[in-house]
């Protein structure tokens, strides 16, 4: 089976949140070129944004940065990787929220990493100060009946 054009797509976009909606206007117009259906496409918009929310929110608290978003499809999975440079942090800290806690209770945001895992099947960090941090995620495509 031949694989849809492009096989891989880049973008740079300038680190604040008012870019978070060309963001998902990139992922949802390549994930459509990569042949990914509407379930996968919300998912990868989903994942993306709140990655990119995060980033603009909490890596860059100190100077305005760069995200750095390559997506590229695989047999069966899409691949975006995310690069920025920024303050890191450990997402083995990040608490899972309390879904089942009354609305009123919650805290207001902390959704966007469990979000993000539970939109992809593989996410994963890896931070640098030399070489610059980068968010993996992977989704493996729904299949077609």
């Amino acid at each position: 089976m031949a694989l849809p054009a492009p096989l891989r797509a880049q973008a740079t976009f300038v680190g604040s949140l008012e870019q978070l909606a060309n963001v998902r206007a990139f992922i949802q117009r390549t994930a459509s070129q990569l042949g990914c259906d509407e379930q996968d496409i919300f998912a990868l918009e989903l994942a993306c944004d709140e990655a990119a929310t995060n980033i603009f929110n909490y890596a860059f608290t100190e100077q305005t940065g760069e995200l750095d978003i390559h997506v590229w499809r695989e047999a069966d999975a899409i691949v975006v990787t995310i690069g920025y440079y920024g303050r890191a942090f450990d997402p083995a800290q990040i608490p899972e929220p309390d879904l089942d806690a009354p609305l009123e209770q919650r805290p207001a945001g902390g959704l966007g990493l469990y979000f993000m895992r539970q939109m992809m099947n593989q996410v994963q960090f890896e931070f640098d100060a030399v070489r610059g941090n980068r968010l993996t995620m992977r989704r493996i495509l729904a299949t077609k009946d």
